[in-house]
């Protein structure tokens, strides 16, 4: 698999948290996120608001939204697993995605940028987060920003096993 350099921007990529006052203009990107990973079952918009909604209002949920050009460019969801004793937890990074048309424009390096930096804010250990071994690029972009691969096997249990 080839792969393509950073296009150059001109114009710097913003990140920001979303907060409640800021939902409405998170969730066309969010929605268009959700039609790239799960196409056949997209939720509704009212649920996926109300849904956020209800996760902004704890303190371990971070919803991040990055702007290239004045448009939604990229998202990244973040939630922190504490842990029972002293230990310092990681923020968990769920999912990150870049609109298409903003690939390679750095959108997603300054999330992940952003993301370290909130990690550090909230004393977390750093940052983990899944990648699937066929998603070449994606573990690309994380090798040359210093992750760290581990062997590992995720186990998941469904509540509807069809899905």
């Amino acid at each position: 698999m080839t792969h393509t350099a950073p296009r150059e921007s001109s114009a710097a990529v913003i990140v920001r948290p979303v907060t409640l006052e800021g939902i409405l203009g998170a969730l066309p990107l969010l929605q268009a996120a959700e039609r790239h990973s799960s196409p056949a079952n997209p939720t509704p918009v009212e649920e996926q608001e109300e849904e956020l909604r209800r996760a902004l209002t704890t303190d371990s949920f971070w919803l991040l939204l990055a702007e290239l050009e004045g448009q939604a460019a990229g998202c990244a969801s973040l939630v922190r697993i504490p842990k029972l004793d002293r230990r310092h937890g990681f923020l968990f990074l769920d999912e990150l995605y870049v609109a298409p048309e903003f690939r390679q424009t750095g959108v997603a390096t300054q999330l992940l940028g952003a993301a370290q930096e909130l990690a550090r804010r909230e004393a977390c250990a750093g940052v983990r987060l899944l990648v699937r071994p066929a998603n070449e690029a994606a573990r690309a972009l994380y090798r040359r920003l210093h992750y760290v691969e581990h062997d590992a096997i995720l186990c998941e249990l469904r509540d509807d096993p069809s899905s």
